[in-house]
């Protein structure tokens, strides 16, 4: 039998107001000030597994926008998802990021940077280029961020071409906006 729970770590408000006009700004390490920020999940109900059996379970957690805390000082938060076996088990399942991320170090430069987006079960047998959304597998390509500031709408469709050597690390957030405009469905992917 399968018990789900929720533990909730401590978060930061990671902007600072200034008052005199109004800007944010990130806050430093040295500001930042834990406090409890709890966060509200839907949890299934108890289950029971056979050997060898499997079970999708969903886990809802609530818009923290609802929560009231303090959403203009962008609070940083986190916890875990605890499954509780009664045969002594536990399996801890950290709270996930909004959204994927990767991280790339183009030394040697390349043509292309893609992040595509394959149904499940996708194999590199059924690849072909250049992909066709719709065809072999291929959903989509992904979007990234432009410029330093999160505006969902400032994207543009991956893949970047020809980027020359360089030494800087990029970080690429997949926010479910497709190349083509569109919004990623939810489901499994590859």
């Amino acid at each position: 039998r399968y018990h789900l729970s929720s533990q909730d770590a401590y978060g930061v408000d990671t902007l600072q107001l200034n008052c005199t006009d109004g800007s944010k700004t990130v806050k430093r390490l040295s500001q930042l000030v834990p406090r409890k920020l709890t966060v509200k999940v839907g949890l299934p109900g108890d289950f029971t597994l056979k050997p060898r059996h499997i079970k999708r379970v969903s886990v809802d957690f609530k818009n923290p926008n609802t929560l009231g805390w303090n959403s203009a000082a962008l609070p940083l938060y986190s916890g875990k998802t605890i499954v509780s076996g009664d045969n002594g088990d536990e399996l801890s399942v950290h709270m996930p990021a909004n959204f994927p991320r990767i991280y790339d170090n183009t030394i040697w430069g390349t043509r292309e940077l893609r992040w595509d987006i394959f149904e499940a079960g996708w194999t590199e047998e059924k690849w072909a280029y250049p992909p066709v959304a719709g065809e072999n597998g291929f959903v989509g390509s992904g979007t990234y961020l432009v410029g330093r500031r999160w505006d969902p709408n400032n994207m543009l469709p991956y893949p970047k071409t020809n980027l020359a050597r360089s030494n800087d690390k990029s970080e690429h957030w997949l926010t479910g906006k497709l190349a083509d405009g569109s919004q990623i469905t939810a489901g499994n992917y590859t």
